[in-house]
């Protein structure tokens, strides 16, 4: 009898207990699917991907009609960290966006960049957050090696000017001497290259007006003489000839005032 009575004190004592903990399961477990069908529903509004999180919700109601309640707050906790996760990769490509349009400002080639920020705004889209932060660091460590490049280039430029300078500075009455120097001489280079032309062009057409003689008195041989051709045909070569004779005595004595010399 006394043992009866002692299982009937503990049960007294533990059953209100488990049931309290049963209850507050239970609780917690609804709290959790309500809390779950906002972060879904937010997500939605902000336009993001809801296909995995909506099924994992699923999933969670369908543990707490079973009293799986474990499950329940299981399923849930997936649902938050997938939510916290999509904003963690909304802040990731935004501050890779700025980035981007920061260095290319600079002129920097930026195509890469922009390649990979255009897949992982894809790869979020369709859910895949893991693939979504990988190609974000790509990125960004493209980003970084072009503005050390950069650096590194700049810094270059930067010492072989500086170098430059210090030279210039260090030896500027040689280069004066030594610039002043090939300016002289392209000048004298250039006056007797215009000289040797002009003299080439005289030789060709003292040459021109010798051939041009020769070709009169073999048109008039051939006229007066052998009468090989007509009147017409006299005319017209002794005149083109003669032409060509007058212009050629109108141009040289010009080139030959360009050499201070006279023509016969």
């Amino acid at each position: 009898m006394k043992k009866y009575l002692v299982m009937l004190v503990v049960l007294s004592i533990f059953f209100p207990l488990l049931w309290a903990q049963e209850t507050q399961t239970a609780e917690d477990a609804s709290n959790a699917i309500s809390q779950a069908e906002k972060d879904v529903q937010e997500m939605q509004e902000l336009g993001l991907g809801v296909a995995y999180v909506s099924d994992v919700l699923i999933e969670a109601q369908a543990a707490l009609q079973s009293k799986e309640y474990a499950r329940v707050l299981e399923k849930t906790d997936e649902i938050d960290k997938s939510k916290q996760h999509a904003y963690k990769i909304i802040d990731s490509l935004r501050a890779l966006e700025l980035k981007i349009e920061e260095i290319d400002r600079r002129g920097l080639d930026v195509a890469e960049a922009e390649t990979l920020f255009d897949a992982a705004s894809s790869s979020f889209q369709n859910e895949d957050y893991d693939r979504a932060e990988e190609l974000i660091f790509q990125a960004n460590g493209h980003l970084n090696r072009v503005e050390a490049e950069y650096t590194l280039l700049n810094a270059r430029y930067n010492a072989a000017r500086d170098n430059t300078v210090s030279y210039i500075n260090r030896h500027r009455q040689q280069i004066l001497i030594t610039a002043a120097a090939l300016v002289f001489v392209g000048l004298v280079s250039h006056h007797r290259i215009r000289i040797i032309r002009t003299r080439r062009r005289l030789k060709d057409l003292e040459l021109e007006k010798a051939v041009m003689a020769n070709l009169i008195k073999k048109t008039q041989t051939d006229y007066f003489q052998k009468r090989a051709i007509l009147r017409e045909t006299y005319d017209a070569r002794i005149k083109k000839y003669r032409e060509r004779v007058l212009e050629i005595k109108e141009t040289m004595p010009i080139l030959q005032a360009k050499l201070g010399e006279k023509i016969d």
